[in-house]
């Protein structure tokens, strides 16, 4: 398929990434573990990213982050699908099976339906790189250990499109819609409103003035 992303995994330790509004996939570096994975939304519904980790986990916060601040939806939620992926068998391979399954993603093919080699992976990763070349990567014809298939659903907020974390505070409400607001993304917006009324829009400001007539 056309698809774009493969930005440079640096970028997302920082929320540096480029907004993608098409078929994109990204390999993004995570803490809690020191984790490496993969994220696309080709294939998937409309508001929803496929996660292939080769640990069966629940999908963790930095991830999220990243993924929204990839896509940037205007939707009230961004639902995230963890694929049946393989599971590593040991604790050093995340980064083999990451890049493996970007590269299947990106050829038209469906990970959760291969059994790689994982004893090869490093072996065929090297030779690929020597190369100038990455090809397929090398399979077994035995059923591989997956990990649990799950959905997660998350209430997306503010202008960063985020969802709400422990201790970050949406300390800024509109008048209109009630929708809540990091006061740091709204920047020098939130320094100067001291004691008015912040409105998110045009009509969130129709809304609030009729509430304010009725009010009074």
């Amino acid at each position: 398929p056309t698809c774009v992303g493969f930005q440079d995994v640096l970028l997302g330790r920082c929320l540096q990434f480029t907004q993608i509004k098409g078929p994109f996939v990204q390999i993004l570096h995570v803490q809690n573990p020191n984790h490496w994975l993969t994220v696309t939304n080709v294939g998937a519904d409309k508001n929803t990213v496929f996660i292939y980790d080769s640990i069966d986990q629940d999908t963790p916060p930095d991830a999220v982050r990243q993924i929204c601040h990839i896509l940037k939806l205007q939707s009230p939620t961004l639902t995230i699908q963890t694929m049946k992926a393989q599971n590593q068998c040991n604790t050093l391979d995340c980064g083999l099976f990451a890049i493996a399954n970007m590269y299947y993603i990106a050829s038209g093919r469906k990970p959760e339906t291969l059994n790689l080699n994982q004893v090869m992976l490093r072996k065929h990763l090297l030779q690929c790189i020597q190369n100038g070349m990455i090809e397929d990567f090398p399979l077994i014809n035995s059923m591989a250990a997956r990990v649990q298939p799950r959905d997660s659903i998350y209430k997306l907020h503010c202008v960063c499109r985020q969802p709400q974390y422990s201790g970050v505070v949406l300390d800024i409400t509109c008048a209109g819609c009630s929708r809540g607001f990091h006061g740091a993304c709204l920047g020098s917006l939130a320094a100067n409103l001291d004691k008015k009324v912040f409105v998110c829009s045009q009509s969130c400001l129709l809304v609030a003035k009729e509430k304010i007539h009725f009010s009074n």
